[in-house]
């Protein structure tokens, strides 16, 4: 008797510790494999960020000892470890993205603060398109001979006439604000890009692009917008069409054709 009644709790006790077994073996595994992937992340930071720093700064020609702030943080982005760096010298703020193995920078930019734009005067005359890609292609160190797009359009900005300037030039996407008036770089910043866009003999054309969204929507119109733009290395074909009460949004790859983003909204 006393057989089958001491059976009973070790047979329970045997099925409870096989279950708790079982529901801990997965959450082990999970947990070292975040482990794995934490070593891995931490194995592969090995600039420091004194280095980055360093490299920040001097890319941007700035002594430490100018420096207002600065802040560098870790970050894992695509699939990599990359150092944040951000500061600020004089009336400029500066972003950097650093490469954590190889102290490579992949992107970067600044921007003038212009904390009383409201109240700045700017004269009324224009340095026009070409002088304001030929500034922005100056300052980047591009020829206009090595760039796959480019363009340059103008635009207000805090109240101020500026040109957008926008090009390829190897793996990089440079854009650029340049004072309409005085030719002066306000911001500018550039990313490394993981593709090459298409030349521009492989773009469908802007009469091709308008078809595509006029057969789209349903109907002609004015179109109040419709540019060529890069964004991500892909070449985009950006707009507005008006017809009516209706207002079409759209982008359209310029290679393919294919329509990437389109909004319509009723007035």
């Amino acid at each position: 008797m006393m057989k089958k009644i001491v059976a009973k709790p070790l047979a329970a006790c045997t099925a409870a510790v096989l279950m708790t077994s079982a529901l801990l073996v997965p959450t082990m595994a999970a947990n070292a494999a975040a482990s794995q992937n934490q070593a891995q992340r931490s194995a592969v930071s090995s600039i420091g960020e004194s280095k980055a720093k360093e490299i920040a700064l001097q890319h941007a020609g700035i002594g430490a000892s100018q420096v207002s702030w600065i802040i560098v943080q870790q970050d894992y982005e695509h699939g990599r470890m990359e150092y944040e760096v951000e500061f600020y010298a004089g009336n400029q703020e500066y972003d950097y993205e650093i490469d954590a193995s190889s102290g490579k920078i992949l992107s970067f930019d600044y921007d003038i603060d212009r904390y009383a734009a409201d109240t700045v005067q700017q004269s009324n005359t224009d340095i026009g398109t070409e002088k304001a890609k030929s500034i922005a292609l100056s300052h980047a160190g591009v020829k206009a001979a090595d760039t796959l797009f480019l363009s340059a359009e103008q635009d207000y900005d805090d109240g101020m006439r500026v040109y957008d300037v926008e090009f390829f030039a190897g793996n990089k996407e440079y854009d650029y604000k340049v004072d309409a008036a005085n030719g002066k770089v306000l911001s500018f910043d550039y990313d490394t890009e993981r593709r090459t866009p298409a030349t521009s003999s492989d773009y469908i054309g802007e009469a091709k692009a308008k078809q595509i969204v006029e057969k789209a929507a349903g109907t002609t119109g004015v179109y109040s917008e419709f540019k060529l733009e890069l964004d991500d290395g892909r070449a985009l074909y950006e707009g507005e069409l008006r017809s009516g009460a209706m207002e079409y949004e759209f982008e359209i790859d310029a290679v393919t054709g294919a329509i990437v983003d389109w909004e319509a909204d009723r007035d």
